[in-house]
């Protein structure tokens, strides 16, 4: 196999609504489309769309680095005989503070050689994953409480396991009403998933966390920065990291945190962590420790939408993951292509 050319096209949509956690507001997301164009013509594709304020990249970072990559030393070392070892090799040609760049190449690559080989053989795992349906939960947004509920019970009619709301975006005892009457509308047949994405002090999490607890959430992710978190041993709810990962210093931490107690389950985004092979390692990690794991997109377009859901396909018996349609998946190209590379 041969590569004839690669281009990247960018790619946005407007959020009808918005999106907004307790740091940061998104009225719109922007990508780039990565294909790659092998000698007979097949295409592979892969997208980089890191969500500003969140991601430890940006857009412009990883369009220079993927524009400036040498793609013939890439392509004689990893289509001339895909494998784990050449794969990985591939990746390392983009430094690890690009993820969402690395996260596109690798699904480009993948989907590129999809004939000769099966993306978890790729990935290094010793077998297919399991057909079973993956479990999903939805982020139910609307501020109203009645239009939350209303939400909730359409996710739950459509399959939808666990629901994930948003906290520190008002008072929380208003926060905690609405909670309430959520889990009294709907019953106890769904998982709740809560976020408060580092925005609580240890003293505030104590008190908070207790108040939740009556409520039985799944997971309650990032109440505290990962550094603070022996501040709240014997929490009364089990708690997950998520954006905490992106730090290479919680991941070291994480046999430590897990033997502690501190956490129960890792939140994994390929586009924040660098790709499907990061998160597994991280999977498997997590599962040594007995922690579970799940996977959740980053509100990006279709391409890396489908990228995630493979993940999630690869891990096995995760909690509820976070693949519901949300709007990220309008995400259009809205310029003309840019040629990075051709024979």
């Amino acid at each position: 196999m041969t590569l004839a050319a690669v281009s990247l096209t960018p790619l946005s949509a407007q959020l009808d609504g918005g999106l907004r956690n307790s740091r940061a507001s998104w009225s719109g997301r922007r990508g780039l489309l990565l294909q790659l164009v092998d000698g007979s013509g097949a295409i592979g594709q892969g997208e980089a769309s890191p969500l500003p304020g969140y991601s430890p990249d940006t857009l412009e970072d990883c369009e220079r680095s993927l524009c400036s990559l040498d793609w013939q030393r890439l392509a004689a070392e990893f289509l001339a005989e895909p494998g784990p070892a050449s794969l990985a090799e591939a990746l390392a040609l983009l430094p690890e503070s690009l993820p969402a760049a690395r996260f596109a190449l690798e699904s480009a690559l993948l989907e590129l050689v999809a004939e000769q080989c099966c993306s978890w053989q790729l990935l290094g795992l010793p077998a297919a994953p399991s057909d079973a349906p993956v479990p999903r939960s939805e982020l139910l947004s609307a501020d109203c409480p009645e239009q939350r509920l209303a939400d909730g019970r359409s996710a739950l009619a459509r399959g939808v396991t666990g629901l994930k709301v948003k906290l520190g975006l008002e008072d929380f005892q208003v926060e905690l009403a609405g909670l309430s009457a959520l889990r009294a509308g709907l019953g106890d047949d769904f998982a709740l998933r809560l976020d408060a994405n580092g925005g609580w002090s240890p003293a505030e999490a104590r008190a908070k966390l207790n108040a939740l607890a009556v409520l039985r959430p799944e997971l309650v992710e990032e109440p505290v920065p990962w550094t603070q978190l022996g501040e709240l041993a014997a929490a009364p709810v089990p708690l997950a990291l998520d954006e905490s990962l992106r730090d290479s210093a919680c991941r070291t931490a994480l046999a430590e945190l897990a033997a502690a107690g501190l956490v129960q389950a890792l939140v994994l985004k390929p586009t924040v962590l660098g790709g499907a092979g990061a998160c597994l390692q991280l999977a498997a990690e997590a599962r040594s420790h007995g922690l579970d794991s799940c996977v959740t997109h980053c509100f990006e377009g279709p391409v890396a939408y489908a990228a995630t859901m493979r993940v999630a396909r690869l891990l096995p018996e995760p909690l509820p993951c976070g693949l519901a349609a949300h709007g990220g998946l309008s995400m259009q190209p809205t310029g003309e292509s840019k040629l990075c590379w051709s024979t």
